[in-house]
């Protein structure tokens, strides 16, 4: 894990990835929810970077709240939520965000704790309030545009 952590710092992303796959198949194999929760984020990190927004989301929207030990230095829950709430609102059908972003609750509530917003945006997207949920968006791109993952997908997203 500490090489993925490492991997993932120096944005190496096909080792990331590699190491997120020799992990996977350690958590299939009976490791614990720490690892898993590395995966995901990992994945998630990945395929942002490679701008793969769809399974991005994906892979962000399966990570447990409680992020893994040495992934808590280089990214907040917040920022996991963050995150897939941006990619899945570029690229899921309206179905697909109400299943996977307004009914995963455990995932919403780390947004709705979230001081970026981001349970206010997913609600009015989905409401179809998109002034509001657009307002939303500008309030964050500030901090988006600052942000070492997101920075350089934010026009695209």
């Amino acid at each position: 894990q500490n090489l993925l952590v490492c991997a993932l710092d120096l944005k190496q992303w096909n080792k990331a990835s590699n190491y997120a796959l020799k992990l996977q198949q350690c958590v299939r194999n009976g490791g614990d929810q720490n690892v898993s929760t590395a995966v995901n984020v990992a994945k998630g990190l990945v395929d942002l970077a490679r701008g793969n927004y769809k399974s991005a989301a994906g892979w962000f929207l399966q990570t447990n709240v409680v992020l893994a030990t040495g992934l808590h230095e280089m990214i907040s829950s917040s920022d996991v939520a963050l995150y897939g709430c941006l990619c899945a609102l570029a690229t899921y059908e309206r179905k697909d965000i109400h299943k996977k972003l307004v009914k995963n609750s455990e995932f919403f509530q780390v947004g709705q704790d979230s001081k970026l917003g981001v349970h206010k945006m997913v609600t009015a997207f989905y409401s179809g309030e998109h002034s509001a949920g657009f307002s939303c968006i500008r309030e964050l791109e500030f901090r988006c545009r600052a942000d070492i993952y997101i920075a350089p997908h934010w026009d695209k997203i």
